[in-house]
């Protein structure tokens, strides 16, 4: 019991006659490029040492213990310095280190769209942002604005697209991406000559899914080869979509022999 009166005694002793107050810093914020370890540098005034030092996320840190510390971060990372001295007064600050953002854009995934009423699609990766980068797209043909983050293409052909970003603390990356361009064969045959009462049967190609209009007197109309038996001439028209979306009409005729029902 002494002993801990001692104790008390000796911390409330520190408290009173320190000369300063316990202060700490830890130190400016710091900004770095992609896959450097910088080191981080607090300081301590004031107090009664010895002191205990404690940097927090401590696994970002070499050495958690130590005033200065190298640290090795994926992203941008917020420490906390907390210092405490022999009177147990605590202080805390904090310092924060921003990596570069560079190495988060990127030219995206690829895309595809239709050759025939496909509607344009974006480029560049979600995360791309101007701030102080500048890009560069080529060929700068078929895009809206080729020093954009996320341009809009509109190539007629398959294009590969090369994105170059350029930061002027870290240098630059590229990056590729392809939009890719579908194009649907798709053809409803010849037309045909029959007589009246007679059944023919369509010959639709280049599709995945078929549908034909006029839907009357037809059978297995959601198919590629329906059979057709008309009344009169009659033009039907095929709609063929492929397995990425896209579509194209095509237009067959059967004609009647009977000159009556012409």
């Amino acid at each position: 019991m002494r002993l801990v009166y001692l104790l008390s005694f000796y911390l409330l002793f520190l408290r009173l006659f320190s000369q300063t107050t316990l202060i700490c810093s830890a130190g400016n914020d710091v900004f770095i490029c992609p896959e450097v370890s910088p080191q981080i540098t607090g300081s301590v005034t004031g107090g009664s040492p010895p002191f205990s030092i404690h940097w927090e996320p401590a696994g970002f840190c070499n050495n958690a213990s130590s005033i200065f510390t190298t640290v090795n971060i994926p992203t941008s990372t917020t420490f906390t310095l907390t210092v405490i001295d022999a009177a147990h007064d605590t202080c805390t600050d904090v310092v924060s280190v921003f990596v570069n953002d560079i190495y988060k854009f990127g030219a995206g995934p690829d895309k595809g769209i239709c050759y025939i009423g496909g509607a344009p699609v974006t480029i560049g990766d979600p995360d791309n942002y101007q701030g102080n980068y500048t890009y560069s797209w080529l060929p700068v043909s078929d895009l809206s604005s080729p020093a954009s983050p996320n341009p809009i293409a509109t190539p007629s052909v398959t294009t590969t697209f090369t994105l170059t970003v350029n930061s002027p603390a870290c240098g630059f990356i590229t990056d590729e991406v392809t939009v890719f361009v579908y194009k649907i064969d798709a053809d409803a045959g010849p037309n045909v000559t029959i007589n009246e009462g007679e059944t023919t049967t369509l010959n639709g190609t280049g599709g995945l899914h078929y549908f034909w209009t006029p839907t009357v007197a037809i059978k297995y109309f959601t198919t590629a080869n329906p059979d057709a038996n008309p009344t009169q001439t009659t033009t039907y028209f095929l709609q063929a979509m492929d397995d990425h979306g896209c579509s194209r009409s095509e237009e067959h005729t059967s004609e009647l022999q009977s000159h009556s029902f012409i």
